[in-house]
């Protein structure tokens, strides 16, 4: 696009230009355009890559309006994140990587926002809801009680869901996570972190292998979101949230 566009003001077109400026301005606030474009090219590329022809999705795009409303908001998140339990690609929510209740168990701050933002609404806004554990917590229990398998009455399941033990664990547990469950969010800090310690440590492996790092890389200490309380933990990589 902005090929075209200089293309076009150097050429002196400046009603093309700006046609073609209006255009695309149009389309980038337009989520069903960009769903379209974006399935169609990935469509494209993906058969071509794989020497395969015809669709890749099973429907058109589909978009609703949701109320504001703390009810309806916490409704629809769980509905989201419990789309992989439905799917049965995992068995607890936070395996799926991709999902914001995932993102925000390992770490991620703007999940951790939107997850607190829905919790004040729905229980009030106090000091309880501002501690992380006990959000994660409180939306857990949610998840599970609102995901369990539906079976009619032979015992046959009419919606997968999570299974009926495992509600009954988190339950118990009121949703807190264990410290092994909070260090598997955090795997790729372990798997591709370079060097993983303290703040000290990691420093001193960046002086050690400065040559071999950027030029413009000018300390070596990046931040892991925090495992366990009390626990400060330094990658030399920059992984940010992502586990």
């Amino acid at each position: 696009m902005a090929i075209e566009l200089d293309a076009h003001r150097q050429g002196g077109r400046e009603a093309q230009a700006l046609a073609l400026r209006r255009r695309y301005l149009r389309r980038m606030h337009n989520l069903s355009a960009f769903m379209q474009e974006l399935k169609q090219c990935f469509t494209t590329w993906y058969n071509r890559r794989h020497e395969r022809d015809g669709t890749i999705w099973r429907g058109r795009f589909k978009s609703v309006l949701v109320e504001d409303s703390p009810g309806t908001l916490r409704s629809m998140a769980a509905y989201i994140d419990l789309n992989p339990i439905r799917a049965g690609l995992v068995s607890d929510p936070l395996e799926y990587r991709w999902c914001g209740y995932a993102e925000a168990v390992a770490g991620g701050n703007l999940a951790r926002r939107g997850l607190s933002a829905l919790i004040r609404g729905e229980v009030g806004d106090d000091e309880s809801t501002r501690n992380w554990p006990q959000i994660q917590a409180i939306y857990r229990c949610w998840l599970y009680d609102e995901g369990k398998v539906v079976l009619d009455e032979a015992g046959q399941v009419i919606r997968r869901g999570l299974a009926e033990d495992d509600v009954e664990k988190v339950l118990a547990k009121q949703g807190a996570l264990s410290q092994p469950i909070l260090a598997r969010c955090r795997i790729r800090h372990f798997t591709d972190g370079v060097a993983i310690g303290s703040k000290a440590f990691i420093e001193e492996v960046f002086q050690r292998y400065r040559p071999n790092l950027g030029p413009r890389r000018v300390d070596g200490a990046r931040r892991i979101p925090p495992l366990f309380v009390g626990l400060r933990l330094m990658n030399l990589r920059d992984l940010g949230a992502q586990a």
